[in-house]
């Protein structure tokens, strides 16, 4: 984002302004305790720069701005989490671009003890257009105003304007910061060794580690990984290299370990002695699963709140997934980067709702209220608006801290409660999208424009091809979670019907919802009144894998829409799952395969191929389109063959993977012998279901 001010040499602006003396007593005051502070600069935008030449003598210091002017040397918040690992005396914070609050949390994990966050903050913060705080209209100025209201009357939160003293406090209190011994500290030390004693001694397959940041969790990782990897076969992954940045600094060149990203880890298949998996809740329940396949033995760690996105969904729904006989769980819990008691930390853990509890339930009762609560009344009540994030963040592992801000300020999302008694067991989040006017709905269309927001319409209008969709009006499910003690019970489908409900009395058009497809969450969806409409060619970026698009209509303009979609679903389905659906996990074409409750007619011709191929010797080349068709018709019964046969036939015959690829029967056997297991396993469906 570019400005009007016309500034060429910060260094030789004046200072004559500012309260230099101030400052460094406050600074050297937080350097003594060991304590970081905010310095919050609300002023006009030329008196902010002129404290850059003070801040950049005070220490080293990462800048962090949209706006070019600035310093040459600033990093635009886009690119911040390029800065993941590192450390400094002071970051500024350029808030005249706006507020981004991941970035404010990426920058907080920056700070070293005894350090300093600086805001340049425009005096009219609450009522400027903030990129950052736009989706798609109708937005409510909320958060900030709660942000600055529970950062007031913070020991280390200063705030100055243009010719004004810095009022630094009497006295901090001292933070205390661990010992390091041979660059570890003694937690740390004790982790290491009982991820030694693990790896040679125990027969449980997983280490679990989880650790809010500033923990030193990667850094763990990494001091593992160079002690042991000269011995073993050890491999690395993520969901990014970056989120492997401080790992993998921890290694030198020669090290044998290599990071690879997690589908091609799946596909390759290497010979693992132990993986190592930095920040697992950034990967899908599903992929995660994939990977732990792909090792004798196997470490997850994971970040459990902070800039991340908070790692509570892995520890209540993965680490849940196994038994505690088969896992070893350990967590890191003494920061490391600053002291403890660090004031700032706990403030701004109070204020993002870092710190939440889900397992506290006042009491129980036998009825369930289900009620929409609007913005206002959630942002006027902290207590219900913590009820709602913390429910979100124990069961959603990308939630983010911008999530809180949507969720406070975004006046086209509606929230739908589940109460029981005063307990919150379960909410649904709904975005209202569409109603986008003609042109823009045919530029759309023809892929020339792609407005903020509206994500279900616009993929709808331009990747599913009905050219007019963005007109229609819409709610989008955008999220929705049950308190894990009342999970299967029914509360889930009933908050989709009640969505459902308040779609018809708003005269909406249409509900639907999208997703990366997760053969976890599958079966709820199908049990719900929505159908499955579309599957996207790419993969989404958060979620690594096939997004694919639900919708329920009375309008019978819209039901037409939804038939026309699932025709064309019908029609090219088998081209998908041999074209950009080919690298899906198997489990996963499965789920989209009873979702999407297709069946295709057979001729004489097709039942004769397929027979031939089953009973005599007929080649594969030559059947496979059929047979894929044949299994598309009785997914239902693949799934109750035994699981690599399952794998076998969805990867060969259905995605047709090249025969060196797949991993399921017959592996290392060669094609001839794959090839007949493939016979007999369509012989035995034949029998089971008959032609």
């Amino acid at each position: 984002m570019k400005t009007h001010n016309n500034i060429s040499n910060l260094e030789d602006l004046p200072a004559d302004e500012l309260d230099i003396e101030g400052f460094h007593h406050w600074h050297t005051q937080l350097k003594r305790s060991q304590q970081r502070g905010l310095l919050i600069i609300e002023a006009e935008r030329a008196h902010c720069l002129k404290w850059m030449p003070l801040l950049k003598n005070s220490g080293q210091v990462v800048i962090l701005s949209d706006l070019e002017e600035l310093d040459t040397a600033s990093v635009r918040f886009s690119k911040a989490e390029r800065l993941l690992g590192l450390e400094a005396d002071i970051v500024i914070l350029d808030l005249y671009s706006g507020m981004s609050v991941d970035v404010l949390c990426m920058a907080l994990g920056l700070i070293k003890a005894g350090g300093l966050m600086v805001w340049f903050c425009p005096p009219d913060i609450m009522n400027q257009v903030d990129p950052y705080g736009q989706w798609q209209g109708q937005s409510q100025p909320r958060f900030l105003p709660y942000l600055f209201s529970v950062l007031q009357n913070c020991p280390v939160v200063v705030k100055v304007k243009e010719n004004q003293r810095i009022e630094a406090p009497v006295s901090l209190p001292e933070a205390r910061l661990p010992s390091l011994l041979k660059g570890c500290t003694p937690q740390q030390a004790d982790l290491l060794e009982s991820m030694k004693q693990w790896l040679l001694n125990s027969k449980q397959p997983l280490f679990f580690l989880t650790a809010f940041r500033g923990r030193g969790k990667s850094t763990s990782l990494g001091l593992f990984v160079r002690a042991h990897a000269e011995n073993r076969k050890m491999v690395i992954t993520a969901a990014s290299r970056i989120q492997a940045s401080v790992l993998l600094a921890c290694l030198d060149d020669k090290s044998s370990a290599r990071f690879m990203a997690p589908d091609a880890l799946i596909q390759q298949s290497p010979e693992i002695d132990c993986l190592i998996i930095d920040e697992a809740a950034m990967i899908p329940f599903s992929v995660l699963s994939e990977c732990t396949k792909r090792a004798g033995k196997v470490i997850m760690a994971t970040t459990t709140g902070g800039y991340e996105g908070t790692g509570q969904g892995f520890q209540h729904k993965f680490m849940q997934a196994y038994s505690s006989q088969q896992y070893v769980h350990a967590t890191l819990d003494i920061p490391i980067r600053w002291g403890h008691p660090d004031l700032l930390e706990e403030r701004f853990n109070q204020a993002l709702m870092f710190d939440l509890k889900t397992d506290e339930l006042i009491h129980e009762s036998n009825s369930i209220k289900y009620q929409v609560i609007s913005k206002q009344e959630l942002s006027g009540n902290i207590a219900k608006l913590k009820q709602v994030y913390e429910l979100l963040m124990s069961a959603h592992y990308r939630t983010r801290p911008s999530d809180l801000r949507q969720l406070m300020d975004d006046d086209n999302q509606w929230l739908i409660n589940a109460q029981m008694g005063e307990n919150l067991v379960g909410v649904i989040l709904l975005n209202r999208e569409g109603g986008i006017d003609t042109d823009l709905t045919e530029a759309i269309f023809m892929g020339r424009r792609r407005p903020q927001g509206h994500l279900l319409p616009q993929m709808i209008t331009a990747q599913a091809g009905i050219r007019d969709f963005a007109k229609w009006k819409g709610l989008r499910i955008q999220r929705i979670t049950v308190h894990e003690k009342f999970r299967r019970q029914g509360i889930g489908r009933e908050l989709v019907n009640q969505a459902i409900n308040l779609l018809r009395h708003e005269k909406l058009d249409y509900i639907g919802s999208c997703f990366g497809l997760d053969s976890i969450m599958a079966p709820f969806w199908e049990r719900t009144e929505l159908e499955l409409v579309h599957i996207s060619a790419g993969k989404g970026k958060s979620t690594g894998r096939q997004t694919v698009a639900l919708l329920q209509s009375d309008l019978p303009d819209v039901k037409r829409a939804i038939q026309v979609l699932k025709q064309k679903m019908q029609r090219d389905l088998p081209l998908w799952l041999l074209g950009y659906c080919n690298n899906m996990i198997w489990r996963d074409v499965i789920a989209l395969l009873l979702m999407s409750k297709i069946k295709f007619s057979l001729t004489t011709l097709d039942r004769d191929e397929i027979e031939a191929y089953s009973q005599g010797h007929r080649g594969f080349d030559l059947t496979q389109p059929v047979l894929q068709r044949y299994l598309i018709n009785h997914v239902n019964q693949i799934v109750s063959l035994a699981i690599d046969e399952q794998q076998l036939l969805v990867e060969k015959v259905i995605q047709n993977r090249p025969w060196s690829a797949f991993t399921g029967v017959g592996r290392g056997d060669g094609r001839k012998a794959v090839n007949q297991g493939i016979r007999k396993l369509v012989g035995k469906l034949q029998q089971g279901v008959g032609q």
